[in-house]
């Protein structure tokens, strides 16, 4: 029997198709979560999934997205922006949940990869309830994932929570270390 394969994309999106007076199609991926009609800014993540956000939840709640970067005026009309985000749309649907006033997703229920990118937005993005919400599961993963805690904190200089770490990864082989830490952190482990 085949395998079923699933977009992720379908899990947090709806697939809008719009055809054009030549014929062809325009199909746009948009956020079930974040579809604002009264959107003042469109996300846009790697995989072609939109989010209609509100500027003033952003500028409240990170500090990675300053808004009026965002919004190109011309004369009395305003145009919204699309900004295009390299991460994928199931890590920006999850990262935009903290950002409106809403009780934040279960970060203990994700997959380490998963937390790890949340983790690397929410700090890019500077989404400090994300930031929070990643640093206390990495606390507790650490015993399950400890190589993945010690390179994000490494990375993120959360001295103290490498600390916690450390024990936990000594005896693991170098090579298994050197595609998750980066160049210094390396150095300074050997």
């Amino acid at each position: 029997m085949a395998e079923s394969v699933v977009d992720e994309r379908d899990l947090i999106s709806t697939k809008v198709v719009s055809h054009k007076v030549d014929g062809s199609e325009d199909i746009v991926f948009v956020s079930k979560k974040f579809c604002h009609s009264d959107a003042d800014i469109v996300i846009v993540s790697s995989d072609d999934v939109q989010f209609k956000l509100h500027k003033k939840n952003l500028a409240f709640n990170t500090g990675g997205f300053p808004p009026l970067e965002f919004v190109r005026t011309t004369g009395t009309n305003v145009e919204l922006e699309q900004v295009n985000l390299s991460e994928r749309g199931y890590i920006l649907d999850l990262l935009f949940q903290f950002v409106y006033p809403q009780r934040y997703p279960d970060a203990t229920s994700l997959a380490i990869d998963i937390l790890s990118e949340l983790a690397d937005a929410a700090e890019k993005y500077e989404v400090y309830g994300a930031i929070s919400a990643c640093n206390i599961v990495m606390r507790f993963t650490i015993p399950t994932h400890p190589v993945e805690v010690f390179a994000y904190a490494t990375r993120y200089n959360y001295l103290d929570l490498a600390d916690e770490a450390a024990p936990f990864v000594l005896g693991t082989p170098l090579s298994d270390l050197a595609d998750k830490l980066s160049a210094d952190a390396l150095v300074g482990w050997v």
